[in-house]
């Protein structure tokens, strides 16, 4: 059996006390303890979008690389790597990496899991859709991220190309030594 929620209508003092705690729940969507469903109110919007022509076939293309700056940490709330034209699964893997570039300190690049060989694109950049994650992926100052994507089947060459996209905030990076 089904409860009937109805309407509490609330007048006088009580509706003072209900408008604030309807007023103290708005305010607190800026601040913490929200991380995974807000950002703080200093946060600073990341919107990185790439594209590029696809190799020939067996080819891997970098398709978008996005360095996070010093001071700063990223929190990746959505992504985006995608193909324009008819997909079929397995026709590219795709991959997400990070600090694979030889002039870094640290040249070993290293997957992210669960973004690793994925045989179908990730959100549509025709449809304005990205990719969200149920939990963010934080990286932390001075990482490089990168989305490659590995041509299995594809023709190379305009107009089909490749387009990935990061979507997240930038947060001060806290020193935790």
């Amino acid at each position: 059996m089904r409860t009937q929620v109805r309407p509490q209508f609330l007048n006088g003092a009580d509706s003072i006390r209900g408008g604030e705690a309807v007023r103290r729940q708005m305010e607190a969507r800026q601040e913490w303890p929200y991380p995974h469903v807000f950002p703080p109110s200093w946060a600073i919007p990341v919107n990185a979008v790439g594209s590029v022509e696809v190799p020939t076939t067996g080819q891997t293309v970098n398709v978008i690389t996005y360095s996070v700056p010093d001071g700063f940490e990223l929190e990746l709330w959505a992504t985006l790597i995608d193909y324009e034209g008819v997909f079929i699964p397995g026709d590219s893997l795709f991959t997400l990496q990070v600090n694979n570039e030889s002039n870094l300190t640290n040249p070993q690049a290293t997957v992210v899991q669960g973004l690793t060989n994925i045989p179908v694109p990730l959100g549509s950049w025709k449809l304005g859709q990205q990719w969200h994650f149920w939990q963010r992926y934080r990286f932390a100052p001075l990482d490089v991220l990168q989305w490659s994507a590995a041509n299995a089947n594809l023709t190379a060459g305009p107009p089909n190309a490749y387009v990935g996209g990061f979507f997240g905030f930038l947060l001060p990076a806290i020193d935790k030594s």
